[in-house]
């Protein structure tokens, strides 16, 4: 179980399907358009080469006007990546060969106006504060017979050393999807040994779905679209048993969801700040095969998803196996089966699922969800 903070928040749009005179997505002719009222902007994105990869988000706030109109805007973000390159070390008094592995991050919050003169906009941010960060790691590629890729039978390994880990994944169903991004962080032990952590993250997604709104005194389909974004902050322990492992978390969950129009029939809509309990458990079955079981529940929205996992050894660093699970809130249940494909090296994971999720109206929306985990 895990208690933390979480900050979620969403922005949903409604589009009619049908005019008064029943002609479907379509507006009467002499109905006002809405004015441009958006104020925020957020992006996500990844990039890469053959020997690098970078995750980055941020978002641009318009605290005076709209995104459309000429003033001051805010702007924050941050990413995080990895990287590699060859080169040497001495080690033992002998030149060899080394691939060194980094890990990189940045967070930056500026202050900017935006300019607009007839068909050009300009952009110019120069006052804020920027923060970057790396981990540089070293593998040695050859041993003194010149083998690539082990050491010396003789020359001891290096203990597990790594206090953090971080991950960042995309989900997505038929209507709806998720970007996610969280770290863990070991303060007095390594991620392999028994303590407390410290865990924050967040994410941002957008979702519709159908419904009816009376408008004008008839009763019309409305398609609602939105989107939610989280936030949290977690405090919790790490036990070990033999071949089991186990977390506890512990702390606050806010969750957002803005709807517009206003849908009476959801509930789930605003703000609730809640506490939220998380348990995480691995268990080694043997030869290549595990299994986890993971949960959580918050009183946000009374919110909660419970996962199990299972799989094997398939060959070298890739395993493959299933899942089945149950997520919901307090005006949604709903469970998910498919299949697990995961990659495992030494400070890289990533981690593939895919299946069919549904409750009683949908009963079978595909899914999928791609997370790389990362330590240093």
């Amino acid at each position: 179980m895990r208690v933390g903070l979480t900050f979620r928040g969403a922005v949903i749009l409604a589009f009619v399907l049908a005019t008064i005179t029943g002609s479907p997505g379509a507006a009467p002719a002499d109905e006002p358009q809405p004015p441009e009222f958006h104020h925020t902007e957020q992006w996500t994105g990844f990039a890469a080469t053959k020997n690098s990869f970078y995750l980055y988000s941020g978002a641009t706030f318009a605290p005076f006007d709209t995104l459309a109109g000429t003033g001051f805007r805010l702007r924050a973000g941050g990413g995080y990546g990895g990287y590699y390159y060859d080169g040497s070390l001495n080690i033992g008094g002998q030149i060899r060969p080394v691939r060194f592995s980094g890990g990189t991050y940045a967070l930056e919050a500026l202050l900017g106006y935006q300019f607009r003169a007839g068909n050009w906009t300009g952009k110019l941010f120069g006052v804020g504060l920027t923060f970057r960060g790396a981990v540089r790691l070293a593998f040695v590629l050859a041993t003194i017979t010149g083998s690539p890729g082990a050491a010396p039978a003789d020359e001891p390994q290096p203990p597990e050393f790594h206090h953090t880990e971080q991950w960042t994944g995309f989900a997505a169903t038929k209507n709806s999807f998720y970007l996610y991004s969280g770290a863990t962080f070991a303060p007095f032990d390594t991620l392999a040994g028994t303590g407390f952590r410290l865990r924050a993250g967040g994410g941002y997604g957008g979702y519709y779905y159908d419904g009816s709104l009376n408008i004008g005194g008839q009763i019309r389909p409305v398609r609602f679209s939105g989107g939610t974004y989280a936030l949290e902050a977690l405090l919790g322990y790490q036990f070990r048993a033999g071949n089991w492992t186990g977390k506890l978390f512990a702390g606050i969950d806010h969750q957002e969801h803005i709807l517009t129009p206003y849908d009476p029939q959801n509930t789930v809509t605003g703000s609730e700040t809640g506490v939220k309990a998380i348990s995480e458990n691995w268990i080694n079955l043997g030869p290549g095969a595990w299994a986890s079981l993971d949960g959580f529940y918050s009183t946000s929205f009374n919110s909660y998803d419970l996962r199990f996992k299972t799989g094997r050894n398939l060959t070298g660093p890739f395993d493959i196996g299933f899942e089945i699970g149950a997520f919901g809130n307090k005006t949604l249940g709903a469970g998910r089966a498919g299949f697990v494909a995961r990659y495992k090296a030494d400070l890289i994971e990533i981690s593939i699922t895919g299946g069919i999720a549904g409750d009683y109206d949908r009963p079978s929306n595909p899914y999928g969800n791609i997370t790389a985990l990362r330590k240093f």
